[in-house]
């Protein structure tokens, strides 16, 4: 049993998904939507999910959830101590191909978050392999950015306990990497079409440098063969003063996840919502726009990932033309 935040409504309170819920056999449903720590981009896109469903669809609550982002996400979908969950392809996929939780659908889509590897101008590390006994931060623990980083790592011959890692938001980071508590930040540089802010705030008051995790083919190529969910990307020059030329990133690829037991009809219908209501959902944060968007949506059902659309959400977006 997990306590909940229940959005807009000023109390808290204990969500019980009852299996009775899954087949629509209760009169009212309680959803929880996973987004992520306060201070990043998932929690206000849950938020914004939440309260549309809790204004649009009859006899249904909504509560956004604070957790440690698409990872923790995932864990609580295959638990079914969630309902809707902003999470990560790869994450997802593992669940659904390899752990067991098969029941795991895609909702909607979502963003590319693209990376660079960010360190101090006057700083002696010049490649991934420099950061060996040093000390660096991808996020919180659990979060989308930790796992990807850890991966990226090994294409570096760095594994787990060949640097130090500290757990901290990407605000809480920049604070420690301008002080030089840390060496290297793992973060964000650009989603959804923008920088991002926590990059430019720290760029305004102190010298970064930027270093990417893909010096060469070989390495990309690598890490196409051993990580094919991530995304090689190009940061454009210019993107922020310290990037005088493209460089090459990473990314993931956040969607909307979804438990698959969740019966037809309810999803249909928050499915409905969210569409018909996007605007409302973007109000809450420049990302949010990407996961409720006919054209985003359209090229991830194209792109036939290896995990299915929930059918609910099928059936509305069939209706309303967004896929064939």
């Amino acid at each position: 049993m997990r306590i909940r935040n229940l959005l807009l409504v000023g109390l808290l309170a204990v969500v019980v998904i009852a299996p009775g819920f899954a087949r629509g056999e209760t009169e009212e449903a309680f959803l929880g939507i996973s987004g992520g720590p306060t201070g990043g981009s998932f929690y206000p896109v849950a938020a914004g999910i939440a309260k549309v469903i809790e204004d649009q669809v009859p006899g249904v609550r909504a509560s956004a959830e604070s957790t440690g982002g698409g990872v923790e996400n995932v864990s609580l979908l295959a638990a079914r101590q969630t309902d809707v969950g902003i999470v990560t392809l790869d994450a997802l996929y593992d669940a659904y191909a390899n752990r067991g939780a098969d029941h795991l659908r895609i909702l909607s889509s979502g963003v590319l978050y693209n990376q660079l590897l960010i360190v101090r101008a006057d700083s002696d590390i010049r490649s991934i392999a420099d950061l060996r006994g040093r000390r660096v931060s991808f996020g919180p623990a659990g979060s989308s950015g930790v796992v990807m980083w850890e991966a990226v790592f090994t294409l570096h011959g760095l594994h787990e306990g060949d640097y130090i890692s500290d757990y901290l938001s990407y605000t809480d980071a920049a604070d420690a990497l301008r002080d030089g508590l840390i060496d290297a930040l793992g973060c964000t540089i650009i989603s959804a079409g923008s920088p991002y802010p926590v990059v430019s705030e720290l760029e305004a008051t102190t010298r970064i440098r930027f270093i990417s995790p893909y010096p060469d083919q070989e390495v990309i190529q690598r890490s196409r063969q051993e990580f094919p969910l991530y995304v090689v990307v190009t940061v454009p020059r210019g993107t922020f003063r310290a990037i005088t030329e493209d460089m090459t990133g990473v990314a993931f690829t956040t969607l909307t996840g979804v438990r698959g037991d969740l019966s037809d009809d309810l999803v249909y219908r928050i499915t409905k919502a969210m569409i018909e209501h996007r605007e409302e959902i973007a109000s809450f944060h420049p990302f949010a726009a990407e996961y409720v968007s006919p054209e985003n949506i359209q090229l991830f059902y194209e792109q036939d990932l290896p995990i299915p659309f929930h059918p609910g959400a099928l059936q509305y977006y069939r209706e309303a033309g967004i896929v064939q």
